[in-house]
């Protein structure tokens, strides 16, 4: 497996406006009486070769003699503040206030025994670092991250063998599944084999060609995967697909870059034989597509 021993790991991937608005519009709302606690969010976004990367966001309450956010240094975590405002109030009295915060910490402490990385236990040390500085919280989305964790060891289970640099690769496709309400929905044997596909890909030669394609059925789903070495092949594809009447309840993507190459995959649950050509039909054309603008 040449082309994976050598990850070029990616830097902080920013947040999705979009997504970053409904969060905190999601937390604001949560906000109805004045005894309610900060309510906080904390994401996994990504990691590095020696951090891993995550995403909080505090909505809380300005009160009477409320104190500005301080967080403490602590060796190996690192906080930057992305963005601070006023989003409302409540009773016409009391300031709603929003606070984005990226927070890095070192990967070394939560490495498992065989090299694997302990998300759970990294996030409860950022969980751990927000109660220092805001006291109780409520943690609106740890139910979830836990049941995203399990899923994943479920995953991991059905692959034995692998070695650092393909955990970090199963990580990366686990976590760029959207929506990321899939990544605790899809069957992890859906994504076994979807995985296996990449990896299959992943070991063409690219030195003799610009990309590689495979469209394959799993159980319910039809599985495609592209792997290009042109960059501009998640935008044309995710455009060729967007003009494709498939219901969005019953189709999965994903889209990372290792080594150099564009891994880019779709899952549609229930397709019939003509949804499955039209699928085949719109990627082909976007690969072409880039493939001639390369030359």
């Amino acid at each position: 497996m040449q082309r994976v021993e050598h990850v070029l790991h990616p830097i902080f991937m920013p947040q999705n406006d979009e997504e970053l608005m409904h969060h905190i519009i999601l937390l604001s709302n949560q906000l109805r009486y004045v005894r309610d606690l900060p309510q906080v969010m904390i994401h996994y976004a990504n990691q590095t070769q020696k951090a891993l990367l995550f995403t909080v966001i505090i909505a809380r309450l300005i009160k009477p003699q409320e104190k500005a956010l301080l967080f403490r240094k602590k060796s190996g975590l690192h906080i930057v503040y992305e963005q601070k405002k006023i989003v409302g109030t409540l009773k016409k009295k009391y300031p709603k206030e929003i606070t984005v915060l990226r927070v890095s910490l070192s990967k070394t402490p939560f490495f498992r025994k065989d090299y694997s990385v302990d998300l759970q236990k990294a996030r409860k040390c950022v969980a751990q670092s927000l109660v220092e500085t805001l006291g109780d919280f409520r943690d609106y989305n740890g139910g979830m991250l836990l049941k995203k964790t399990e899923t994943f060891e479920k995953l991991r289970a059905l692959l034995p063998d692998m070695d650092s640099n393909r955990e970090f690769l199963l990580e990366h496709f686990f976590y760029s599944l959207e929506p990321p309400v899939m990544q605790t929905v899809l069957s992890p044997q859906i994504m076994e084999a979807w995985f296996s596909e990449i990896l299959h890909g992943l070991n063409q030669d690219f030195s003799q060609k610009t990309y590689y394609k495979n469209f394959t059925t799993y159980g319910d789903y039809f599985i495609a995967i592209v792997i290009s070495s042109n960059p501009s092949l998640y935008q044309s594809a995710l455009q060729a697909v967007k003009r494709l009447d498939v219901c969005s309840h019953h189709l999965v993507s994903s889209s990372f870059s290792i080594y150099e190459l564009s891994v880019l995959g779709f899952a549609i649950k229930f397709p019939s034989d003509e949804t499955k050509t039209l699928f085949s039909k719109a990627l082909e054309a976007a690969v072409e597509e880039i493939s001639m603008a390369a030359i």
